[in-house]
């Protein structure tokens, strides 16, 4: 399948640990209007470098009205979500006590080291 679109966060669970998400588009998986639908699913070292027009195949799995992907789940392909150039925005943003947005790949923040408070 041809990716159309995707987006890349960096997003903090419930225990309040940092993770990356992946969410894609295909011509593939359309709802009942045409429109292309999101599917969403982690990143690891080989989706967070998927781009628009790759050929990939996912597998794709259906939990009631969402659509969720999988794609090769193994040690060796976690991705530390700490090497991320995002990340450090991010983190700064928690530390400061602001979690309010996701860190988008595409956004990297320029950190000022009087702003650190360590």
């Amino acid at each position: 399948m041809i990716i159309k679109a995707i987006k890349k966060n960096i997003e903090i669970s419930k225990a309040g640990n940092p993770y990356t998400r992946v969410i894609l588009q295909f011509d593939e998986y359309k709802d009942g209007k045409g429109n292309r639908r999101w599917i969403t699913g982690f990143g690891n070292k080989k989706t967070w470098g998927w781009k628009v027009g790759d050929d990939v195949d996912p597998t794709v799995i259906e939990e009631g009205q969402y659509l969720n992907f999988k794609y090769e789940d193994t040690d060796e392909n976690r991705l530390n979500v700490y090497e991320l150039p995002a990340t450090i925005g991010f983190v700064m943003d928690l530390l400061k006590g602001k979690p309010d947005r996701p860190a988008e790949t595409v956004q990297e923040d320029v950190i000022n080291t009087d702003d650190i408070p360590f």
